[in-house]
């Protein structure tokens, strides 16, 4: 058994390198690197993420959300979309969750077990 968790840990290791490796990752790791180093861009993720607490504090506690709180989230995220860094992070973290999903579902499809509980019938 040890020998099997051995190999299975092998094969997760070069997995993870060969990910590291993958463009998908690098262009992504490479804009979350510039991101963290751009204040303004940061800046402008916390200002549109407060808002949206707001917004959501606001709703929860069933207070009407006025127009102000609606305008505030809107313009934020209006700068948020505008930036240029913000949307290559978006896109090149849209590309590595393809990545892997892809890696996930590779995983999962020779291991695959009906489900034990729920409406399916075996072999559905």
């Amino acid at each position: 058994m040890t020998d099997d968790f051995t190999r299975i840990g092998a094969a997760a290791d070069a997995l993870g390198r060969q990910i590291a490796a993958h463009p998908a990752f690098t262009a992504f790791k490479d804009a979350h690197e510039r991101l963290r180093a751009d204040a303004d861009a940061r800046k402008l993720l916390d200002t549109q993420q407060a808002a949206l607490e707001r917004l959501q504090r606001l709703e929860a506690e069933g207070t009407p959300v006025e127009p102000a709180d609606k305008r505030a989230l809107r313009e934020a995220q209006e700068r948020l979309h505008a930036n240029p860094l913000l949307q290559e992070f978006a896109r090149t973290q849209a590309d590595y969750i393809a990545l892997m999903n892809r890696v996930t579902a590779g995983l999962h499809t020779p291991i695959h077990l009906e489900p034990l509980f729920g409406d399916e019938e075996p072999g559905a």
